[in-house]
């Protein structure tokens, strides 16, 4: 990025930006390691939640209940304990290899996580689709 700055033609950029993922092995491994949540973390979270968050629901004697709430990421380890923390869970991340990438899961669930989830997004709201979801899930629909 900060050569592309320095030269803003087209051919260099062209040229160089299939190196702009070359360190990142590095950067991930030193960011599962050293990952400070930065101020803007609660806003990027609900979006980031918008588009890989999901909430489930169980049936139990004809009765639908909320379950859990389930984000995943490869390759990012640190996000997912971030998310962890953030909500004080004490859930286990998972890890699935697929295609010799690390995909990464937390399932977050019961009352301590529903009420930090509901903290969450009442400063920190969803939007669309996602929103209505949450809404079924925070009422038990």
């Amino acid at each position: 990025m900060k050569q592309c700055i320095k030269d803003r033609s087209v051919n260099f950029y062209l040229q160089k930006r299939d190196f702009k993922y070359e360190k990142q092995p590095e950067m991930i491994a030193f960011l599962n390691k050293n990952f400070v949540r930065p101020d803007y973390f609660p806003a990027w979270l609900s979006g980031f939640i918008e588009a890989e968050g999901s909430f489930s629901f169980y049936s139990f004697k004809g009765q639908t209940k909320p379950k859990g709430f389930t984000i995943g990421q490869k390759n990012d380890l640190y996000i997912l304990e971030a998310i962890k923390s953030y909500f004080d869970s004490h859930h286990k991340v998972s890890k699935i290899v697929i295609n010799n990438l690390d995909y990464y899961r937390i399932d977050m669930y019961g009352k301590k996580t529903r009420q930090n989830i509901h903290i969450h997004f009442l400063t920190n709201p969803l939007l669309g689709h996602k929103l209505e979801s949450y809404k079924k899930w925070l009422c038990g629909e």
